[in-house]
């Protein structure tokens, strides 16, 4: 149990190490290359990391694995979601925009935690194919929102 709980605790560190980098690195390149296209990047990789929960034995490298790339598509996440809605925004409503978007994450962020909880008692481990399907919209509406007019 000892050995369980570092090994725990090791990977959140790893995790939040690599989600600062992460959101460091997205936020530089989002400033040379679309916001929009890293985002939907992002998304899909929080699609893959189901998907390596959903298809993986549990081992300790599996484990390790989802952890890295949760920290990269959090970091993604982010560092992304604000700068391309400040982008998708009207200067006079930045405020109100990004506010917005923190509401909206908060309540989708408490009715995902239960949905997966839900679910998660009743189908186990499939759960996971909600989060999948989810995010791979996501990707897809970020790619197919239309620019901002000028």
């Amino acid at each position: 149990m000892v050995e369980a709980t570092r090994l725990a605790a090791l990977l959140y560190i790893v995790h939040n190490l690599v989600y600062a980098s992460s959101s460091y690195i997205s936020g530089a390149l989002g400033d040379r290359f679309s916001k929009r296209t890293l985002l939907a990047i992002g998304y899909f990789l929080a699609a893959i990391m189901s998907g390596v929960i959903l298809t993986s034995p549990i081992t300790v490298i599996s484990v390790a694995i989802v952890f890295l790339i949760a920290g990269i598509y959090v970091g993604m996440e982010e560092a992304l979601e604000d700068s391309f809605a400040a982008e998708l925004l009207p200067a006079e409503l930045h405020g109100t925009g990004l506010g917005s978007l923190a509401f909206i994450n908060a309540i989708g962020d408490l009715v995902s935690s239960i949905a997966i909880g839900f679910l998660w008692q009743k189908i186990g481990l499939g759960a996971f194919y909600f989060p999948a399907i989810l995010a791979i919209i996501g990707g897809l509406f970020v790619l197919r929102l239309p620019p901002r007019d000028s």
